[in-house]
């Protein structure tokens, strides 16, 4: 974290000492109030000549800080990246920062959370699939339902059950 009134010279070196895209900066009292990225520099000073020496962080910061919660799934985190077009999060647990989660982050784990997910399909018997019923549109017949059920891999209503000769299970 950097003060308010750092320099930008002095933000991209203490990035470039710590091998990170990003700095959260904070205020007088010392609680993070913005955030500056690689590519906050390059679009609102290198590309605008102005001097780094000169340009302070709270100039060029993104704030307010796009926050979230521990306990959202990486999936809301990834919708609240695109609804507010960020690459990083601010991670806040009762009103205390506990990290930053990233974009790129996520999409490195994506695959192996698919992978996770393909192999849990497998293993759950089909059986399991047809004794419970789910609501969504039918496969065949394209209608709601509040009871499909799956039939030949194939989300069918009760009544295109019915059709294909299958009754309640």
């Amino acid at each position: 974290m950097v003060n308010y009134d750092e320099s930008i010279t002095r933000l991209a070196q203490i990035m470039a000492e710590r091998g990170v895209d990003y700095v959260l900066v904070t205020s007088r009292e010392g609680k993070p109030i913005g955030m500056v990225t690689s590519g906050d520099l390059i679009s609102r000073v290198l590309a605008k000549g102005l001097n780094p020496d000169e340009v302070k962080a709270e100039e060029v910061m993104s704030s307010p800080l796009i926050t979230v919660s521990p306990d959202e799934s990486l999936t809301d985190a990834l919708k609240k990246m695109v609804k507010f077009g960020v690459q990083h999060l601010v991670v806040i647990k009762q009103s205390k920062l506990i990290g930053v989660v990233q974009e790129r982050e996520i999409v490195r784990v994506a695959p192996a959370l698919i992978d996770l997910l393909t192999e849990k399909e497998a293993l759950t018997p089909r059986e399991a699939y047809r004794k419970e019923a789910l609501a969504g549109y039918c496969d065949s017949c394209g209608e709601w339902s509040d009871s499909l059920m799956l039939v030949d891999d194939q989300m069918l209503c009760e009544e295109c059950r019915l059709e294909y000769g299958v009754g309640e299970s």
